[in-house]
């Protein structure tokens, strides 16, 4: 009996999310803020390719698949600031 697709994942974002949780809590502690920039700064960019002719759509959702991913990995990133925060003292 075949289990109904979407009793599988909720949606394709959930995987994104749980693999950029997972991928990012490694980040070293030198490079997290430029990895927060860059996350903000994505995301920005991507709603912003929509007006390029024939081939700002396609941009657009590239770019913000990828802004899902890094998105997550940055909360994993603030959740291990807080975490190295509260178990320090």
């Amino acid at each position: 009996m075949q289990v109904p697709a979407r009793r599988r994942w909720h949606s394709v974002d959930t995987r994104r999310t749980v693999s950029g949780d997972i991928g990012f809590i490694g980040i070293e502690e030198d490079r997290r803020i430029l990895f927060l920039v860059m996350a903000v700064a994505l995301t920005t960019v991507a709603g912003g390719l929509g007006g390029i002719p024939m081939a700002g759509e396609y941009f657009t959702a590239i770019l913000t698949n990828l802004s899902t991913v890094i998105n997550a990995g940055a909360i994993a990133v603030i959740l291990m600031i807080v975490y190295e925060r509260v178990t320090a003292s």
